[in-house]
């Protein structure tokens, strides 16, 4: 009988798996669904989770079924006249972008791009 000469041994056979395949218990499927309404990424879930990508994308709704894919995104941060006053007089004594975020609730990057912008416009 013949063997193909790359034919794996048996016994090694998922030996180089990088990451768990198959079922996702309840608790994962709760942890991902969590995770995804909040806004992660599958190979960012997948890598937490230590499962595959494709294990975990079974569960987003299908496009066919006219559904959103994924859960609820977050609008962008929106300046109002308050939080632009405010993050122009917290630059005017001298915080940074931290500082600027935390007091008008915004993401970091979001306050980096004013703090930026008052930078060019605003002198101290």
């Amino acid at each position: 009988m013949t063997v193909a000469t790359n034919r794996a041994n048996s016994t090694n056979t998922g030996a180089f798996a990088t990451s768990r395949r198959g079922g996702l218990t309840p608790q994962e499927v709760q942890m991902a669904r969590g995770m995804r309404d909040r806004g992660r990424g599958w190979q960012t879930i997948a890598n937490i989770l230590g499962r595959c990508r494709e294990d975990l994308q079974g569960l987003e709704a299908s496009n066919d079924a006219g559904q959103l894919v994924g859960g609820l995104r977050l609008r962008p941060f929106a300046w109002t006249e308050e939080t632009l006053a405010e993050s122009e007089r917290l630059y005017r004594e001298g915080f940074g972008a931290n500082t600027i975020a935390t007091a008008v609730n915004c993401d970091l990057r979001t306050a980096e791009a004013r703090y930026s912008l008052l930078r060019r416009k605003v002198k101290r």
